[in-house]
């Protein structure tokens, strides 16, 4: 009985050791996100934008939200392929972004909200 319950213990923790693993290796070696988790627009005041990063550089900011016309929490984003259209909407006071965020993407995405457009508001 305790041959039994000592390899069942044996495979349980080979597979969880494996599942961590991929998921690790998936996070530095991955080439797309995984698993959108939800998309759709944002309106924020973009207080700072900035590119970091040594080994894969993205384009990171931040913004405050905007809820009846007043700036409240902040919300981080990441540039999708630094997009320069996006890059010069958000030197603007009040902006609208597309977002996608998911649930799992390779280190060299980012932050998890992905912006792919950015429209000035008037």
């Amino acid at each position: 009985m305790s041959k039994i319950i000592g390899r069942v213990s044996a495979v349980v923790l080979g597979a969880s050791l494996g599942t961590l693993c991929g998921i690790l290796g998936y996070a530095i070696l991955g080439k797309t996100p995984v698993g959108l988790y939800s998309e759709g627009t944002i309106k924020v005041n973009p207080i700072k934008i900035e590119r970091q990063g040594i080994l894969w550089p993205t384009t990171d900011g931040f913004g405050g939200l905007i809820i009846n016309n007043t700036p409240s929490s902040k919300w981080s984003f990441t540039v999708v392929n630094n997009d320069a259209s996006v890059l010069k909407c958000l030197k603007n006071e009040e902006v609208i972004l597309t977002y996608k965020k998911y649930y799992i993407l390779p280190i060299r995405y980012g932050n998890q909200n992905q912006v792919t457009s950015c429209k000035e508001i008037k």
